[in-house]
C-alpha cells in the first residue's frame, strides 16, 4: 500500500536573515535570475521607512522594481500631521530612489470614518488583489514605518491570495517581509487617537460564533510599555474568562511601568508566557 502523501507546509522554505545576512541575501538572490519585485510600503514620518527598499535596490540584478506606496490618513491627531516636513522628506526619498528603477503606484485611503470607527485594516486589503500580486516573482512587504492594523491585514491576504493561486495553477510567488528594528524610535512614537476596540479585517473568523456556543474565551494579550488603555479596550471588547498575558523576553517589570498598581488589576503574569 502506498503512504498517503501529506501536503507541504506554508513555512516548509521559511527563512530568516538578520541585518549583517540581509544585504548578502538580496544580492545573491536577484543576481541568479531576472526578479520582478513588487516592493509594499506605507508612507509616514518615520525614518525608516525607505531603508528596505534601500537594501533591495543596491542588490542589483535584472527585472522590474515596483513600489505601491499606501497613503493613509490616520486623523487630526497622528503624529503624522505634527512631523509633515519628515513625512515630505521620505516621500520624496523614495521618489528619488525608485526613479530610475520603476513606478510608484500610490493608494490613498481613510482609516477612520466620519463617527469615529476604524476601517483602516479593511481599506488597506482593497488596495490589493489578486491580478497584482501575480505580475511579479517576488512580493516585499516592509513593515518598517507601517502600523500593525494596516500590515497584519495586508499580510494576512497576500498569504491568502498566494495560497489559493498556488493550490488552482501550481503558480509561486515569493513574499518577503522587511522591517528596520529601534527600540529606543519605537518607544518614542505615541498613539495619541484611539477609537473603539474591534477585530482585524480577515482574522475575526468564527470568534463571534464560539462565543455565542459557550466555550470558554482565553485572552493571551501581549504587553507593551504604555498600552495600558489599549489593553482595557479589547479587554471589553472580547469580555475572557480568563486572561493569560505575555512578556515579550527580555522585558522589564511591567508593574514598574506604572505609579498606580491598579492600572495592571487583571493582567497577572502567568509562569511559562515567556518567549523568545
Amino acid at each position: 500500500m502506498d503512504r498517503p502523501t501529506s501536503k507541504p507546509e506554508r513555512w516548509s522554505h521559511y527563512l530568516q536573515h538578520d541585518p549583517e545576512s540581509s544585504q548578502q541575501f538580496w544580492r545573491e538572490m536577484l543576481g541568479r535570475a531576472n526578479k520582478d519585485l513588487l516592493l509594499i510600503l506605507g508612507l509616514g514620518f518615520d525614518p525608516r521607512m525607505c531603508a528596505g527598499v534601500q537594501t533591495i535596490l543596491e542588490g542589483g540584478g535584472a527585472g522590474r522594481r515596483v513600489c505601491l506606496l499606501l497613503t493613509y490618513n490616520e486623523g487630526r491627531g497622528s503624529p503624522s500631521q505634527k512631523h509633515a516636513p519628515d513625512v515630505n522628506s521620505n516621500y520624496k526619498d523614495l521618489h528619488r530612489r525608485m526613479k530610475d528603477y520603476g513606478r510608484i503606484h500610490e493608494k490613498k485611503f481613510d482609516v477612520w470614518t466620519d463617527d469615529g470607527k476604524w476601517v483602516g485594516s479593511r481599506r488597506a486589503c482593497q488596495s490589493i488583489d489578486r491580478e497584482m500580486l501575480l505580475a511579479f516573482t517576488d512580493i516585499v512587504v516592509d513593515i518598517s514605518a507601517m502600523p500593525r492594523g494596516i500590515y497584519l491585514p495586508i499580510l494576512g491576504k497576500i498569504l491568502s491570495l498566494l495560497d489559493d493561486e498556488k493550490h488552482t495553477s501550481n503558480h509561486s510567488v515569493n513574499l518577503h517581509v522587511m522591517v528596520a528594528e529601534n527600540v529606543e524610535l519605537d518607544k518614542r512614537i505615541q498613539e495619541k487617537e484611539l477609537g473603539e476596540a474591534s477585530y482585524l479585517h480577515g482574522f475575526a473568523a468564527d470568534l463571534w460564533v464560539q462565543a455565542d456556543s459557550g466555550v470558554p474565551t482565553l485572552w493571551i494579550p501581549i504587553l507593551g510599555e504604555g498600552k495600558a488603555e489599549q489593553l482595557r479596550r479589547i479587554h471589553d471588547l472580547c469580555r475572557p474568562d480568563e486572561v493569560c498575558p505575555v512578556l515579550p523576553s527580555p522585558a522589564i517589570n511591567p508593574r514598574s511601568l506604572s505609579r498606580n498598581r491598579r492600572d495592571l488589576k487583571g493582567f497577572e503574569p502567568c509562569h511559562g508566557s515567556f518567549f523568545d
